[in-house]
């Protein structure tokens, strides 16, 4: 993030030493989700808040979940990482 400390931003995942990594099934999505998963990674890139990483040992689809004026908010579930 732009003019944060690193120190203060940035984390790590906490996994145990030695489990194996998994990686999660691939999720489909709708038309509509799918542009709005694409808006939110353009908008966040452009903010260089996030950037590209290849990760061949772990991956988290994202989550896409509703907002009370109807647009769409991007997640991402850590919840099947310790399966």
């Amino acid at each position: 993030m732009p003019g944060v400390p690193r120190e203060l931003a940035e984390h790590s995942l906490n996994v145990y030493e030695g489990a194996k990594p998994v990686k999660q099934s691939i999720r489909r999505y709708g038309e509509k989700k799918r542009t709005a998963i694409g808006k939110e990674i353009i908008k966040l890139q452009e903010a260089k808040f996030i950037r590209e990483v290849v990760h061949t040992y772990w991956l988290a689809n994202p989550v896409m979940v509703p907002k009370p004026n109807k647009e769409m908010r991007m997640c991402i579930d850590y919840t099947g990482l310790n399966k």
